[in-house]
């Protein structure tokens, strides 16, 4: 095997979450900005809404190094949605590991989320 081909594999059956696709979108996206500690670092670099398309640029912690993140979402049903995403260095021969963790966590962070609790939304 070559270095680029360490015989990991590079794509993981997405989750189905039991929600619709707005509800699960936005979820993510304030799921994703819990991850930074100024909100403004975690605003998409480039949006496609008719596609559900975001496109993220997360910063190694040492070195700055840019890393990509993007995501789209996909209506299954009405109460049903599920996301591809996919994270990659922009420089180096290896990441170590890191992308792949990333997308763990964040796909973890979304997994864990009761989804039986619906939003309520409540006039005062």
């Amino acid at each position: 095997s070559t270095p680029l081909d360490d015989g990991q594999p590079r794509r993981e059956e997405a989750p189905v979450f039991p929600v619709g696709v707005d509800e699960l979108q936005s979820i993510f996206i304030e799921s994703f900005k819990r991850r930074y500690a100024l909100e403004s670092f975690a605003e998409p670099t480039l949006v496609n809404k008719t596609k559900r398309q975001y496109v993220y640029v997360e910063r190694t912690p040492l070195l700055r190094f840019p890393d990509i993140i993007n995501v789209q979402f996909i209506s299954l049903d009405e109460n049903r949605s599920t996301l591809v995403i996919h994270s990659g260095s922009v420089f180096g021969y290896s990441d170590l590991g890191k992308n792949k963790q990333r997308l763990t966590e964040i796909i973890s962070s979304l997994s864990n989320i009761p989804w039986t609790l619906k939003r309520a939304t409540v006039q005062v």
